[in-house]
Formats: C-alpha cells, sequence, structure tokens
C-alpha cells in the first residue's frame, strides 16, 4: 500500500465518527467528557443526545477501552459510569443499551462487588481500583463515556 492509499484509508476510517466521538477501534467511536460530573440519569441522557449509548463494556472492548482512558493522565484518572444497572431487579445487572447480562466477577468487577444492596444500583469504572467496577447510588456524579458504532 502506497503512502497515499494509507493515507486516504486512515481519512475514511476517521470520517466514520461524527465529531465529538473519535475511532476507538474497527467497529466502535467512542466520547468521553471527564470534564462534567453527571447522574447516571444525565449520563444516559448526554450519550443518547450524541446518538450512542453509556459505555457498556463487552469482553472483546475491555481492552480497548482501557488503553483509550489511559492515554491521557487526566482521563485516567477519572470515575466513569457504565451502562449497567440492577434498579430494575436486585442482584440482575443487565446492560442499559440491550439488557443483557453483565458479567460478574473478576476481571470486570473490583473484589468483593456489587456489594451494596437496593441503594447501590448502578456501576462505575474506578479509578482506585484500576478502573474495575463497583456499585454505587445513581443519583451519584461521575464522568460519561458515550459509545456508538462506527
Amino acid at each position: 500500500m502506497t503512502s497515499s492509499q494509507a493515507g486516504r484509508l486512515t481519512d475514511h476510517r476517521a470520517s466514520r465518527c461524527p465529531d465529538p466521538f473519535e475511532i476507538l477501534d474497527d467497529v466502535h467511536c467512542i466520547l468521553i467528557d471527564p470534564f462534567i460530573a453527571r447522574t447516571y440519569s444525565e449520563a444516559l441522557a448526554f450519550c443518547k443526545s450524541h446518538g450512542g449509548q453509556l459505555v457498556a463494556v463487552e469482553t472483546d472492548d475491555l481492552i480497548n477501552i482501557y488503553d483509550y482512558i489511559n492515554e491521557e493522565e487526566f482521563v485516567m484518572k477519572q470515575n466513569y459510569w457504565l451502562g449497567a444497572s440492577d434498579a430494575a431487579k436486585e442482584g440482575s445487572w443487565l446492560w442499559e443499551h440491550n439488557k443483557g447480562q453483565v458479567p460478574m466477577g473478576v476481571p470486570y468487577w473490583h473484589y468483593g462487588e456489587p456489594n451494596n444492596g437496593n441503594t447501590y444500583n448502578c456501576a462505575i469504572l474506578h479509578v482506585s481500583y484500576n478502573h474495575r467496577w463497583v456499585d454505587v447510588p445513581c443519583t451519584s456524579k461521575y464522568m460519561t463515556i458515550c459509545l456508538r458504532t462506527a
């Protein structure tokens, strides 16, 4: 492949993600807002208003998302909402975007999580635990990561 062909390929790939999203991988675009803390419902609405969804970490996406977060020091030092909740039925964690089952245990959740019963019904990527997941009140305020298909 010539350099001009590679440049056109890069331009084509970049154009697959509408502004303000950036390419995450061959399938996803990502939008991170590490500046404005929102409640869970506010984060859901923010992502929806940009044509995306609150981040849901499927097995293959985990490394890409963690790598992306860790590229910038300020970004890596934040807690982020995860699009997962057990608000509908305590102990039954579901993804917001498709109501599929959220994986449980390590390496996703921090040891002993989720652990706080009826009052902690939403999940975050917690900076103190290398962005492993913990359950928190949905009314707390954290930063937002949105995903959409490229």
